[in-house]
């Protein structure tokens, strides 16, 4: 019985960090804020991200960008987040597309081949939790400057 007890919570957390397409905002913050570190993904093997502080007046601009994608994604949602009060994304109000090939960027039909998600910040933001989700791919990772 206690062994039963144990292994729906691992279960519940695994799942946590595998999440399905959807369009609410929320459920995913929720998968982004209760996935352990153990169960990060490594976005190397789909595309460049990259995590740039830059000083503007006497803020921070932070911008994450994604690009040089190792193939196409459809359906494409991103949330980053420097702490869980805080969270900005991409990709909720229209379907989005990234292709691997930018000659086929096509800004009217929402296809792209990169994304930059930027936001201002009091204070120098050393790393980002990030989800990343498309019609086949789900990750959950931390970006780092």
């Amino acid at each position: 019985m206690n062994k039963s007890l144990f292994v729906l919570p691992v279960l519940a957390l695994l799942t946590a960090c595998q999440p399905s397409i959807s369009t609410s905002l929320e459920q995913d913050k929720q998968w982004l804020f209760s996935c352990p570190e153990t169960e990060y993904g490594n976005p190397e093997n789909y595309f460049s991200s990259q995590l740039i502080n830059t000083i503007k007046d006497d803020d921070y601009l932070i911008t994450y960008q994604i690009d040089k994608l190792k193939q196409d994604f459809q359906q494409v949602k991103v949330i980053i987040t420097p702490d869980e009060e805080h969270s900005y994304f991409f990709g909720y109000d229209q379907d989005y597309k990234l292709v691997k090939d930018v000659e086929k960027q096509d800004s009217s039909k929402h296809i792209y081949s990169g994304i930059k998600i930027s936001f201002v910040s009091q204070v120098k933001i050393e790393k980002l939790k990030v989800l990343f989700k498309s019609s086949d791919l789900s990750l959950v990772y931390e970006i780092h400057m």
